[in-house]
């Protein structure tokens, strides 16, 4: 990764991973956050509430899925995740 800048996002979700934070996503999210196509967006204040309430099971996709997304290249279904 050359572009300084995208070093950073990237390390930034790492560590919010690595410690399952959603704090830690706070600087880097745009004003609304799809997790899927089915709800409506959140807004970052929201997604951070949305996540601190969640249970395991379904706040474990999450962060699989983040994960999956930061070190693979791709998001939910194989789609390539894009900036």
């Amino acid at each position: 990764m050359s572009d300084p800048s995208l070093a950073a996002v990237r390390a930034q979700i790492v560590r919010a991973i690595e410690r399952r934070d959603v704090n830690l996503l706070l600087p880097i999210l745009g004003p609304q956050v799809y997790l899927d196509s089915e709800t409506a967006p959140y807004t970052p204040s929201q997604l951070v509430a949305h996540q601190k309430a969640c249970v395991i099971d379904v706040c474990g996709d999450f962060w699989r899925q983040l994960h999956d997304a930061i070190s693979l290249g791709n998001g939910k279904g194989g789609r390539k995740v894009t900036a």
